[in-house]
């Protein structure tokens, strides 16, 4: 055989590491993973084991403040701090004594029919018809100084407010058209009508007292979110699932029995197009 020529002196020949010197970094890394791995998962392990504790105590946390709240709630009632709380925060967010909750827009007509006779009675002259068409707003509210109650019955705010009242209605006297519907040659038609000007208001102020039926339902879902209001302002989220029962003073008889039944108001109805 031909023997190996030997290698230039000088050049090293390049040969593969021992086998021991590439198992012991991969031993290491491996190593290195694995603990990393197992300290994952035995905090998991750890915090799983501990949530159902947290959870549990976060539980008993909002059942010990939601009991605070409600016993809270109804002792401001039974001590009547509840009224005088909202009498004053009543005044001071409307400004003045009273809580108007709607105005009513309407053109009224109003009209006299005038009659008259001659000799005792035995000759009767014609009727002179005359009316005017009158603009009017009709302001309602109820009087922050009156007779209030508001207590509580479980989760039930019973409101007992005073009874509707209409202000004096504002009528534009620019506005007011008078006509002469029926009229004769034997009677004095701007008579007739002087003594309609000098009834209209009187006139108008029983309107507004009839037309508090229009009004009524309307009063009582504002007066309910007025009072949640309140209690939101009072009491923060305590009071979310409270419900509000609004009577009116004005809906019961002499003897105390009401006139009909309660109604109640736990969320805002829809309004009819009153302003």
């Amino acid at each position: 055989m031909a023997e190996t020529p030997e290698n230039p002196r000088g050049v090293r020949t390049v040969g593969r590491k021992p086998r021991s010197q590439i198992v012991w970094p991969l031993a290491f890394v491996t190593l290195m993973l694995g603990l990393v791995l197992a300290i994952v998962i035995g905090f998991v392990i750890i915090r799983l084991t501990m949530l159902p504790r947290e959870v549990a105590s976060e539980g008993r946390q909002l059942a010990r403040d939601a009991i605070e709240g409600v016993e809270r709630i109804a002792r401001a009632f039974s001590t009547g701090t509840v009224q005088t709380s909202f009498l004053s925060y009543a005044t001071e967010i409307s400004g003045n004594a009273f809580l108007q909750f709607a105005t009513l827009d309407q053109t009224e007509l109003i009209q006299r029919t005038d009659s008259a006779s001659l000799l005792w009675g035995r000759l009767r002259l014609p009727d002179v018809m005359v009316e005017a068409r009158v603009p009017v707003r009709y302001t309602y509210y109820l009087d922050l100084e009156d007779e209030w109650s508001l207590t509580l019955e479980g989760t039930t705010v019973h409101v007992l407010a005073p009874g509707v009242r209409a202000n004096r209605p504002a009528v534009d006297a620019s506005a007011i058209e008078y006509r002469v519907q029926a009229d004769s040659v034997l009677r004095d038609e701007d008579a007739v009508l002087e003594q309609l000007r000098l009834q209209l208001m009187d006139r108008l102020a029983s309107r507004a007292g009839e037309n508090i039926a229009l009004v009524r339902e309307l009063g009582r879902r504002r007066t309910a979110d007025f009072v949640r209001t309140f209690l939101l302002s009072q009491f923060g989220e305590d009071t979310d699932n409270y419900r509000i029962e609004v009577r009116f003073r004005d809906e019961f008889d002499e003897t105390g029995e009401p006139l009909q039944p309660a109604v109640e108001v736990s969320r805002p109805a829809e309004e009819p197009a009153i302003d």
